[in-house]
Order: structure tokens, then C-alpha cells, then sequence
């Protein structure tokens, strides 16, 4: 793949996201930790958290075989493989936007570097935009 070509994945992946997040749930992440408990170990905490994060997508409504989504900036991504719920993609060259891996079966994990804050974006399949490559 030439240079002009990952060029041209990755400013069409990231306006694609950038699109799909004005209309998606938004959730602050640093919002999160205000409440961190006294006597549990990060791991715990960031287990718990990502738990929380996955039980309101799941409670998103969607149909059965509906994919949900989570979009995620770098900052945060790893946050995301404390769970035991996670199931990593392939590995494979990353050019823009990725899939990082799988939630409880039915949840997406996109890593989106065009992302800088602590903000989670939530979206289903059912929600995302369709885009017409003819115009």
C-alpha cells in the first residue's frame, strides 16, 4: 500500500467517525473518577468502571443482532483491556481509526486518535450514519 493510499484510509476513517460521534451518547471520563473508593487497587477501580461503561451500552436500545460501539480516544484505550470481557482484534496496521477488540460479544471498541479529551462516545449499528460513495 503506498503512502498516498494509507493518506486516503486515514482522512476518510476519520471523518467518518468524526461524523459519527456529533450524534452519539457522550460520556466524560474524568467525570468518572471523581468517585474513586478508598481500599480498591486501580485494576479494581478500572475493572469496575469499564463494567459500568458496558451495563449502560448494553442497556442501549437495539436489536438483537445490532452491534454496539464505543469510540474511544488513545488516552484511555487501555483502560478498556483491564476488562475481562475483552476480546482483542488481530493485530494489523493501523492507519487512522481501529478496532481495538470486542465487549461481552456485541460491543465494539474503536480507538479513534483523532480523539484527544476523556470523552467516550456510545453508538449502535442501527444509529450509524450510512454514507452514499457515489456523491
Amino acid at each position: 500500500m503506498t503512502q498516498e493510499q494509507k493518506q486516503l484510509i486515514y482522512e476518510i476513517s476519520t471523518q467518518l467517525i468524526d461524523e459519527i460521534i456529533e450524534s452519539a451518547t457522550k460520556i466524560v471520563f474524568s467525570n468518572s473518577f471523581k468517585d474513586i473508593h478508598v481500599g480498591k487497587t486501580k485494576f479494581e477501580f478500572y475493572n469496575e468502571w469499564v463494567s459500568n461503561i458496558l451495563d449502560v451500552v448494553e442497556g442501549m436500545e437495539a436489536h438483537d443482532s445490532e452491534k454496539k460501539f464505543i469510540i474511544a480516544p488513545p488516552n484511555i484505550s487501555m483502560i478498556f483491556t483491564f476488562s475481562k470481557d475483552m476480546k482483542p482484534a488481530e493485530a494489523s496496521e493501523i492507519i487512522g481509526p481501529y478496532i481495538a477488540g470486542t465487549l461481552r460479544d456485541n460491543i465494539v471498541l474503536i480507538i479513534a486518535p483523532q480523539l484527544t479529551g476523556d470523552e467516550l462516545y456510545l453508538k449502535t449499528s442501527q444509529e450509524v450514519i450510512k454514507v452514499d460513495i457515489d456523491n
